[in-house]
């Protein structure tokens, strides 16, 4: 997965007439969540659904390339962020890319280990429930933890 949005940046979608916009670069942004708040998005590729809506139903096809977001799981499920967040998430991007995912259980050593991975584990859940009702395409990489016996 981490290739895979390397490799984008690698693309280069030019016509043979040169036209710069159609070059397919990471970007940033600043994506409105509501009640005046923003998240940024620190990688991000092609038209967000919300400008592909924006531009006049005359524009060429070359205009209306699906959108990619990539992040990670501690930026997503270790900060505060609730379902208005995951659903601006859903709303604007067709594929969203997750990286570093662990692995999540219900039995940590301590309290408040447990109570941590519960908190990441329910906004874990609550991102995909967005996500499938936004009919988003959805890439995980996972992180295999090595055992303390190994």
């Amino acid at each position: 997965i981490a290739e895979l949005a390397e490799n984008l940046s690698d693309m280069d979608y030019n016509d043979k007439d040169g036209n710069d916009d159609t070059v397919l670069l990471p970007r940033s942004m600043e994506l409105p969540v509501g009640l005046k708040r923003t998240m940024s998005v620190h990688q991000m590729y092609g038209t967000t659904r919300t400008e592909r809506n924006k531009k006049n139903d005359n524009d060429n096809d070359k205009q209306k390339r699906l959108a990619m977001a990539c992040f990670s799981f501690e930026e997503l499920c270790n900060a505060d962020r609730g379902a208005m967040d995951f659903r601006a998430i859903a709303r604007n991007f067709d594929i969203v890319v997750i990286r570093n995912v662990p692995r999540m259980s219900g039995t940590a050593a301590g309290e408040n280990e447990h109570n941590h991975d519960h908190n990441r584990a329910r906004r874990f859940i609550t991102l995909m429930d967005e996500l499938y009702e936004a009919k988003c395409a959805l890439l995980l990489e996972c992180r295999q933890e090595s055992s303390k016996d190994e």
